[in-house]
């Protein structure tokens, strides 16, 4: 996911999500206490943002005492932007916009959404290999890669030319967004297009082939559940509960994988991608999730040494400096905590 500056951004208003909540989930005689707000901020089509509806339509939020208000924001850079201001309290989104975030005003990562390696993907048309592609560490000098700045999808993408002994400059780089990406790769201009899901299989489905994903070139791509530092000082419990509904909607998936599937299609098509569920159904293949004690294996530090989360996290802030994104690499023990992570865990079922 790109953490790159667009400018500011307020959302022009709630998604389905949001709407639902709001409808959905208001108090009851039945709850002894109010439910509590929390305002939740997401990036609609994304297999990542799921739990969040599979919750609203499963009542997982009502289980734990909160009032959701999902705000939807197109990429990580706007999304860090309304953080800052304080727009929201808690949210997820991409490892790149969290480290951005990080550093900027001590964003806080509490816990990962997933394993999308393999869903940022360097692709090439169809007919790549019978036309000009036939050895890429050779025949990649020179082309035409389009690639959304600051983001996960470069960083993979450096990842793949280092694996082949090439360097930036060996190619010609064309900053773009996805949605500019995927236009270029239906037509004639470009060659070599960086992508991520749902992008990535909208390009599949034009018989698009992968060169290399996240995996492949040897890197972690970890998505990120956030809180506003403000927010998670002052209301512990709600970041707390927050993380509970997100892995009562990753087990809810799994054990209802047909169902899942149908929702994420629809939060897909509702975003205007339109595209097969066999596609989407790719996500439920290729992403590896986590429940409350893998989370804690992720996040925590067994005799100070460095978390698995510290690594990956690191490993994209190390990305951040090298294309002078970022002055300086945040240490990743001053915004990656399994504080909440472990409140979540203590907290009555």
């Amino acid at each position: 996911m790109s953490s790159r500056n667009l400018g500011s951004h307020r959302p022009a208003g709630l998604a389905l999500g949001a709407v639902l909540a709001l409808l959905c989930l208001t108090p009851t005689a039945a709850h002894a206490q109010p439910l509590a707000p929390i305002r939740v901020s997401y990036q609609p089509a994304t297999y990542w943002s799921l739990p969040f509806l599979v919750a609203i339509e499963r009542g997982f939020w009502t289980q734990e005492g909160l009032k959701p208000e999902l705000w939807p924001f197109p990429f990580g850079a706007p999304q860090v932007e309304a953080g800052e201001k304080g727009a929201w309290d808690v949210g997820g989104m991409g490892s790149a916009p969290a480290v951005l975030g990080a550093s900027r005003y001590g964003l806080l990562t509490v816990g990962i959404t997933n394993d999308e390696s393999v869903a940022n993907a360097v692709m090439v048309r169809g007919d790549a290999a019978q036309t000009w592609l036939k050895g890429p560490a050779r025949d990649l000098r020179g082309r035409t890669v389009m690639v959304t700045r600051s983001s996960t999808g470069e960083y993979v993408l450096l990842a793949y030319l280092k694996s082949l002994k090439l360097d930036v400059k060996d190619v010609k780089v064309q900053y773009m967004d996805q949605p500019e990406i995927i236009k270029a790769f239906a037509g004639k201009t470009g060659d070599v297009f960086v992508l991520w899901a749902p992008y990535l299989y909208d390009a599949l489905a034009r018989g698009g082939k992968v060169l290399a994903n996240g995996r492949t070139a040897g890197v972690i791509v970890p998505g990120a559940l956030v809180a506003v530092p403000g927010f998670a000082r002052e209301h512990p419990e709600a970041v707390a509960r927050f993380l509970r509904v997100y892995v009562k909607g990753l087990a809810w998936q799994r054990g209802n994988p047909a169902a899942a599937l149908d929702i994420l299609a629809k939060f897909n098509q509702e975003a205007g991608i339109k595209l097969d569920k066999r596609w989407f159904a790719e996500s439920f293949k290729t992403r590896q999730v986590w429940g409350i004690a893998g989370q804690l294996g992720l996040l925590g530090r067994p005799q100070g040494q460095p978390s698995v989360a510290d690594e990956w996290f690191s490993a994209v802030g190390s990305y951040f400096t090298a294309v002078g994104a970022l002055p300086a690499n945040p240490n990743p023990k001053t915004y990656i905590t399994d504080e909440y992570m472990q409140l979540a865990a203590s907290l009555e079922r």
